[in-house]
């Protein structure tokens, strides 16, 4: 069943490309991924496939995996919030524990963070740092490069951060002397402070080169860059392959909703959410072709964006079923109740889509909920996904899990 009316405008009979599936292929590992095969040799649709996943069985915890036991408390550590860090001594991961720490500021304050250095020795005014705050800085401080700090200096500089009661700090180290130092340190400034902050201590786990890439590729949505030589530290890896993850998703948007207009902008809406509409939108381009469907203005019938629905605006409506970007940004993971909410009494489909990261950071609340899930909303029709940009389509949320769960469950005992 089609849900909408057709557009009067006149619109030329443009045919689509169908070489977008070469987004996919571009600087990709050549690594096969869970690609299903029927008996008659036909592969199929992953979505289509993930359906009777078994769900696992044990908790998921990615971040106290890969962080240590105090990472499990970020996703609700109220601020003010200290953070000590120690990397390996050969090792990197502080970019890739500050990209999930701005995720889940996001989640809980909106906004656009980032990463703010700082060095003890230099005077923080009380107003400079106000208009930091509220700029929604992270700050970090390399404390390996500080020498020696005496305790009345470093209480002075966490004062000026956190007489307001909010931030955010990183003392970031590779030395474990200097993380014991600063770990009593840390402590007694902070019953000096009255206990203002809460600390939270991060060591990451050591990975191997294989681990790195299969991490690399859950975060950031089975892909991983091209010609990576063993050795390389886990950040590059997670740089380096972030910058293709956004710029797929960028041509995605380019062409669906800057050069063809097939995607309608929500109301102050994010660039990542777009990201994620632009994506769910070339899935469905990639239905509509393999069913011969290439003009424009047929496409334009079946795929509607941002358009009202009775009493709801679906971010996505393609025949019965109901598509939703969720980015959980401001209102964390309750905004998925909320959305689910929305649907009740309207009959059709719900898919709702998450980024990798998203599903990573979350990976323990959506096991919860899905377990729940047809108990808990008896008389909706909903599904999870994420997004594979290998393969170029969406991964049920099942399958996700299965594969987190079982990399975590691979190397219990990695240090």
């Amino acid at each position: 069943m089609f849900l909408g009316t057709k557009s009067a405008l006149i619109i030329p009979k443009i045919k689509f490309k169908e070489s977008y599936q070469a987004f996919a292929q571009e600087s990709l590992d050549t690594s096969t991924i869970h690609v299903a095969v029927t008996e008659t040799g036909e592969r199929t649709s992953r979505v289509e496939e993930s359906k009777e996943i078994e769900l696992p069985r044990t908790p998921i915890k990615p971040l106290e995996f890969l962080f240590g036991g105090g990472a499990g408390a970020l996703k609700d550590a109220p601020e003010p919030l200290i953070i000590l860090f120690k990397d390996p001594q050969d090792e990197s991961y502080i970019h890739l524990f500050e990209e999930i720490l701005i995720r889940i500021y996001r989640e809980k304050k909106g906004g656009i963070p980032d990463i703010k250095k700082l060095t003890l020795k230099d005077e923080w005014s009380k107003r400079e740092v106000e208009r930091w705050l509220d700029e929604g800085k992270i700050f970090v401080v390399d404390v390996d490069s500080e020498g020696e700090i005496n305790k009345e200096l470093l209480a002075d500089r966490l004062w000026a951060i956190f007489h307001g009661r909010k931030g955010i700090i990183i003392f970031y180290t590779k030395d474990e002397k200097v993380f014991e130092k600063y770990r009593r340190l840390l402590e007694e400034v902070n019953w000096q402070l009255q206990r203002v902050a809460k600390i939270v201590e991060i060591t990451p786990r050591k990975l191997s080169f294989k681990e790195k890439k299969m991490l690399t590729k859950l975060i950031l949505g089975n892909i991983i860059v091209k010609d990576v030589a063993p050795g390389i530290d886990q950040d590059t890896i997670f740089n380096e392959t972030s910058k293709l993850y956004e710029d797929k998703l960028e041509k995605l948007v380019n062409e669906y909703y800057h050069t063809l207009g097939i995607i309608r902008e929500g109301e102050n809406e994010s660039k990542d959410h777009l990201r994620i509409k632009a994506f769910i939108v070339s899935t469905l381009i990639k239905e509509l072709v393999k069913r011969g469907i290439k003009d424009i203005g047929e496409i334009l019938e079946r795929i509607r964006t941002e358009e009202p629905f009775g009493t709801i605006v679906p971010d996505v409506i393609f025949e019965d079923e109901f598509y939703e970007a969720e980015t959980l940004f401001e209102e964390g993971f309750h905004k998925i109740h909320k959305t689910i909410q929305k649907y009740s009494g309207i009959p059709g489909r719900v898919k709702i889509v998450v980024e990798p990261i998203t599903a990573f950071i979350h990976a323990d609340d959506f096991l919860k909920l899905l377990k729940i899930l047809k108990k808990r909303y008896p008389g909706i029709d909903v599904s999870f996904y994420t997004m594979d940009l290998r393969n170029m389509e969406l991964l049920d949320l099942r399958k996700y899990l299965k594969e987190l769960s079982e990399f975590l469950s691979s190397n219990p005992n990695t240090s």
